[in-house]
């Protein structure tokens, strides 16, 4: 009915603007991202977003969460890892990895401690 055409039309168009804003608008943070860990080739770095944001879009359709910010960052690591750990630069790696672990933390806390107070 109406409802299932708005909600497919509306998972289609994120999903879509998902796609289209990592390649488009994805490029200085990727470019950041890569430099900062491993020196990647433009294929390495495309589909690492490529990928990045397919999975999200399926994490989306079958209702589980998920970052795509985490997910690209994860397809740099895994590309830079399987040509060349040893140039990895460790330090930026475990502050990523970090931060994947003290986000969610922090962003319940944070809400829990909104929600008590409203």
């Amino acid at each position: 009915g109406v409802v299932y055409n708005q909600t497919l039309y509306a998972t289609v168009v994120v999903g879509l603007g998902a796609v289209l804003g990592t390649f488009v608008l994805g490029r200085g943070a990727l470019r950041r991202l890569t430099e900062g860990i491993f020196s990647l080739r433009y294929p390495n770095a495309f589909f690492s977003q490529l990928i990045g944001s397919s999975t999200v879009e399926l994490a989306n359709q079958l209702g589980v969460p998920l970052s795509i910010t985490e997910t690209v960052s994860s397809g740099i690591i895994g590309s830079g890892l399987a040509r060349r750990m040893r140039m990895m630069n460790a330090r930026n790696v475990f502050l990523i990895i970090s931060s994947w672990i003290v986000s969610p933390v922090a962003g319940f806390l944070l809400a829990f401690a909104l929600t008590s107070i409203l």
